[in-house]
């Protein structure tokens, strides 16, 4: 399994790029790759994806080594260059698995549309004081009631 955050993330914004999805920015990296988390911890009976934690921030959850990345491109929309497109090669099926499924799911929902749904009143956003880790068993386990109705 690949846990840097980072090398899931290109490989998310290349597929994104793939299907045509234009909207691209830092805002919806962060709340698709924190879906992508809870969705792949399911179907894999595992704890964690990343070796990286969610921060509750005003716009929702956000992974400090993301942001860090991404900075540059503030709200623009993220373009791949060659290197970038490199760094997820030997991302492991497993990964790749679920990233395609956040994208089937929500790719086409906006960054905005995103934030709405990380802010649901039960979302474990809500629940977690700003700036402070999210628990990763509550995404998960919020992610299993509200997405795959169980």
């Amino acid at each position: 399994m690949e846990r840097n955050i980072i090398n899931n993330a290109y490989f998310l914004i290349h597929r994104l790029n793939q299907e045509g999805i234009k909207d691209v920015t830092q805002l919806k990296v962060q709340k698709l790759m924190y879906l992508t988390e809870c969705l792949f911890c399911i179907e894999n009976k595992q704890e964690s994806m990343f070796d990286d934690t969610f921060l509750a921030w005003t716009y929702g959850p956000f992974s400090k080594n993301l942001y860090q990345e991404f900075k540059k491109n503030g709200s623009d929309t993220i373009i791949l260059s060659e290197y970038d497109n490199q760094r997820f090669a030997t991302l492991p099926e497993e990964n790749r698995r679920a990233i395609n499924r956040i994208i089937t799911l929500f790719g086409n929902v906006s960054a905005s549309q995103l934030v709405k749904i990380t802010h649901y009143a039960d979302a474990p956003w809500s629940k977690t004081e700003i700036y402070t880790e999210i628990s990763k068993k509550d995404s998960i386990e919020w992610f299993r009631r509200t997405f795959l109705g169980g």
